[in-house]
């Protein structure tokens, strides 16, 4: 018998039969879907990402400068030994007529003072910095010497480490932080956040080494700034020990001088009167000579400190920008990973 279906019922019945369809359709493909290994598109594609690189954050070496000295004169020292031991030789003669000479062109109040010149006067000559009255006056006139006077006194020995200029520069903290790569077009399911976890993993990684390096140099370079401190003090204070050496040496001549001619006075007054002079000339020069290569030194070795910190600086700055360009470039390939692991899990449905 052949059954009629009203066209409502028709409708209504096919209309059924599709939306089953579509659902047992729907539903294989959804079970086909959860059986794909959602891992299959991330062992294989963060396997090629390395590892950041080793640190090699080598101690640089740093030597101390030369700081030179301040020296007795040889032709002066030539003079004590030769009157202390009686004689008159021809090179000492030849000194003592030039300071006779150039007594002639000092102030009356100069000669006056090396006349009343005294040990302890001497003492207080070599421990002091600014001179006022006649020994301001006889410092400057020390400025301009002949040569044969220059000879007489105390010299400075200066090295070549007291030329050259400190650099600086500026330290440019770098910070990164991350945990997810932002995608233009959001992938959902679950291998979507497999790929993401994977992703994550990697990158965990790399942040971690990456921090741990960073960490290394920063400690290395406040360690560094330390020494460099460390070495300016005990390099301050050899220098300190050497001032005190120089000015008892330098001391000792001038004294020895002024011994030597309070013990003529009364056999060779005039030679007396010349190493009384010499004597206080000596100790002014002495003094004078003593601060400026201390005044220089000191200079010098702040020069140096401010230069060595500059340098483990520069160091600091070039591995830490080795560290992040090395991240970076992990990063990058990472991220590209990332993207095209995502577009599969995407060409796959969805993201299921």
């Amino acid at each position: 018998m052949k059954t009629r279906f009203p066209r409502l019922a028709r409708r209504a019945t096919l209309f059924c039969c599709l939306f089953a369809g579509s659902f047992l359709l729907f539903n294989c493909s959804t079970k086909d879907l959860e059986y794909i290994d959602p891992y299959e598109f991330v062992s294989d594609d963060f396997e090629d990402i390395g590892e950041m690189p080793p640190v090699e954050d080598q101690d640089p070496e740093f030597t101390a400068p030369a700081l030179g000295s301040v020296q007795n004169s040889a032709a002066t020292q030539a003079i004590i030994t030769d009157l202390g031991s009686g004689g008159l030789s021809t090179e000492t003669q030849a000194s003592l007529t030039a300071l006779q000479n150039f007594s002639a062109t000092l102030p009356a109040g100069v000669a006056a003072e090396a006349q009343a010149l005294t040990e302890a006067q001497i003492t207080a000559i070599m421990s002091t910095e600014n001179f006022d009255g006649e020994l301001a006056n006889l410092e400057s006139l020390l400025d301009d010497l002949p040569a044969e006077i220059a000879a007489l006194l105390p010299s400075i020995q200066f090295t070549a480490d007291y030329t050259g200029t400190a650099s600086a520069a500026a330290d440019a903290p770098f910070n990164t932080s991350f945990r997810r790569l932002a995608v233009a077009q959001a992938v959902t399911g679950p291998c979507a956040e497999a790929v993401q976890e994977a992703y994550a993993i990697v990158m965990e990684e790399l942040t971690t080494t990456r921090d741990a390096q960073l960490a290394s140099i920063q400690a290395n370079y406040t360690r560094r700034l330390t020494e460099a401190d460390a070495r300016y003090e005990s390099r301050l204070a050899t220098l300190n020990a050497d001032y005190d050496t120089y000015k008892a040496e330098l001391t000792a001549v001038a004294v020895d001088l002024l011994q030597l001619a309070v013990a003529l006075e009364t056999t060779e007054p005039a030679i007396a009167d010349q190493l009384k002079l010499a004597a206080l000339i000596y100790a002014v020069e002495a003094s004078s000579s003593l601060t400026a290569w201390y005044t220089a030194a000191v200079n010098l070795l702040e020069q140096k400190r401010t230069e060595e910190k500059a340098a483990v600086l520069t160091i600091k700055e070039a591995l830490t920008a080795t560290v992040n360009a090395n991240f970076a470039a992990l990063k990058a390939e990472a991220d590209a990973a990332l993207q095209q692991a995502l577009n599969n899990c995407h060409n796959q449905g969805s993201g299921n």
